[in-house]
């Protein structure tokens, strides 16, 4: 990757790595010691909320609780891959498994 293909904030952080021609790594800034929690604190609430409220769907409909889990972990795996610069979907994602046959009947199910 060319550093001008790299967001302008990103290309401000780049640094030459010594020893190897023509190789820029992008060094991040420092994370301050403490968060400012009143900012966050409502955020924080509607994560809890949403997890909570997921956690009782799953303990209501004990038998769906292995597909749910799968269909989070495959939208993690989209997410987490177009971070790395593939670009599917998660219906791409699932036509594919069931095309290839990975996604065998019942095996995320009870």
């Amino acid at each position: 990757m060319r550093k001008s293909d790299l967001h302008p904030k990103l290309q401000a952080t780049c640094v030459t790595i010594p020893g190897r021609s023509g190789c820029l790594a992008v060094v991040p800034q420092p994370v301050p010691m403490f968060v400012d929690v009143p900012s966050c604190h409502g955020l924080f609430m509607l994560a809890r909320r949403e997890l909570e409220a997921l956690s009782e769907t799953i303990q209501r409909n004990e038998q769906y609780a292995s597909m749910v889990l799968h269909m989070l972990n495959r939208r993690e795996a989209v997410d987490s891959s177009q971070i790395e610069g593939t670009h599917t979907g998660f219906d791409g994602l699932l036509i594919h498994e069931i095309e290839a046959g990975d996604a065998k009947p019942g095996s995320g199910c009870r």
